[in-house]
């Protein structure tokens, strides 16, 4: 009888150190725990600053690259204006004879007509249409000039 007595004390013992293990363990592991999840918040809460910080220098650049894209189109835009004033002083100039063309050009168009075809109408129609000619030529060179500046001034201030 004394060993069946001997035998429970020894299993109620057994089972309350056990029981108290248990209890320890747990509450070990949910110190443990809590120190994580502390942890984890305070990282997520530092990333989060840090992207709140990344988005604002971000945002920043962008208007920045904003304002100097905006500058890049005026000046282009000045400088398509600007081909279309320098398009028709050619034009007047080809008319008041302050310009002239090249030889080659200047009689390019009358030199395949027949002798009764170059009077003095024509030859004048044909300088008219050289000279807004010529002016178109101009108008589109310097269109393209400035949008070749343009997008090279897009591409610098981008790539700072």
């Amino acid at each position: 009888m004394t060993n069946s007595l001997t035998l429970k004390i020894v299993c109620i013992t057994l089972a309350g150190v056990f029981l108290f293990g248990l209890f320890v363990g747990i509450q070990m592991g949910d110190k443990r725990v809590s120190k994580i999840e502390a942890q984890w918040e305070k990282e997520r809460a530092k990333l989060a600053t840090e992207l709140a910080e990344e988005n604002k220098i971000a945002l920043t650049r962008e208007r920045e690259l904003t304002k100097q894209f905006t500058a890049a189109v005026s000046v282009f835009e000045e400088e398509k204006n600007e081909s279309i004033i320098k398009s028709e002083k050619v034009i007047a100039d080809l008319r008041g004879d302050a310009l002239r063309l090249r030889r080659q050009w200047a009689g390019c168009e009358t030199s395949r007509l027949s002798a009764t075809a170059t009077s003095a109408t024509v030859i004048n129609d044909g300088a008219d249409d050289r000279a807004e000619s010529a002016g178109r030529i101009v108008r589109v060179a310097a269109e393209c000039d400035a949008q070749v500046k343009g997008l090279q001034e897009i591409l610098r201030v981008e790539r700072q």
